[in-house]
């Protein structure tokens, strides 16, 4: 061992463990990846037979009421969880609040993701009214000043979620929340027990 790194006190094992960690925090440090940021949300098999697609945005208080209300969890404890539906979350943000906790919520990665949306619309009230709502944001979904700042710059990012609206807006989306089941549109706030009149004959049909 070099004469330097005796003097240190520092052994090869000790070094090495060093250089892993000074890699470990580059790379989880690294650049926003937009791609990744940008990619479908689903929750539920993905060969489910029934397709549930939702057009939110997290300012809307009638999404927010489905997610943290009995309608959501009934959902997924009879349908999603048993593998008869899968759900697509797909951002349409109805102002720059709502943009940026979209942005802010997919900058912090797939897993866990559909957590984060719960505590999002769980704090709705807090974050969406607050002086400065990202400072709320980061502290819910984890990012640190300088992952925030960038996912907040990502011009990359805002515009592939302003495609998102478009989209939703091509499907004939005018508001929010608004659900798209293997196809056909519901717009408006529905109960479980809605959906399930809705999707038990869409499974007896496969």
């Amino acid at each position: 061992m070099p004469r330097f790194y005796r003097r240190l006190g520092l052994s090869i094992t000790t070094l090495a463990c060093l250089a892993l960690a000074i890699i470990v925090s580059a790379d989880a440090k690294g650049p926003l990846d937009v791609e990744a940021a940008l990619a479908e949300r689903i929750v539920g098999d993905p060969a489910a037979p029934v397709t549930i697609i939702e057009y939110a945005s997290f300012t809307c208080p009638l999404c927010a009421a489905f997610h943290t209300g009995p309608d959501y969890d009934g959902l997924k404890k009879r349908f999603i969880e048993t593998g008869q539906v899968k759900l697509v979350f797909r951002d349409f943000p109805l102002d720059n609040v709502s943009l940026h906790a979209s942005m802010v919520a997919r900058c912090a990665g797939t897993e866990g993701y559909f957590t984060r949306v719960g505590e999002l619309f769980a704090t709705q009230k807090q974050w969406a009214t607050a002086d400065d709502p990202t400072a709320d944001l980061a502290e819910i979904t984890g990012l640190d000043d300088a992952m925030l700042t960038e996912c907040l710059s990502s011009t990359e990012l805002s515009d592939g979620l302003f495609r998102l609206r478009a989209q939703g807006a091509t499907d004939g989306v005018l508001f929010t929340p608004t659900y798209i089941v293997n196809g056909t549109m519901y717009p408006g706030s529905h109960s479980v027990e809605e959906f399930s009149e809705i999707i038990e004959p869409l499974v007896a049909d496969k």
